[in-house]
């Protein structure tokens, strides 16, 4: 269930973004790309509480890498105002689609 949720958001990032799911769980360290990344795994962990390992196996990354990821993303959405822009957009369908409060 879990998992579902993950890519659900992942293809919601996608959207709003406009980098694929499959390069968010790609090794690419673009920037776009990270940013892209770190907004899902900063969402799925702060705002949905799913479990770091889910996380770690549907990004193929490490516990270090997730917590790494969600204690960056802060600092990115406010220094880079597209990725805050978006970052609102996607928690605004969240809302719509009733998956988060």
């Amino acid at each position: 269930m879990e998992k579902k949720l993950v890519k659900s958001i992942c293809q919601i990032v996608s959207e709003y973004t406009d980098v694929t799911v499959e390069d968010m769980r790609g090794k690419s360290r673009r920037e776009d790309i990270v940013d892209a990344r770190f907004m899902s795994i900063y969402i799925c962990f702060q705002k949905l509480g799913i479990a770091t390992c889910v996380l770690c196996e549907y990004f193929s990354m490490t516990k270090q890498n997730i917590s790494y990821a969600v204690g960056i993303f802060n600092d990115r959405k406010r220094e880079r105002p597209y990725l805050g822009m978006a970052y609102k957009g996607v928690i605004q369908e969240l809302k719509n689609n009733s998956i988060i409060e």
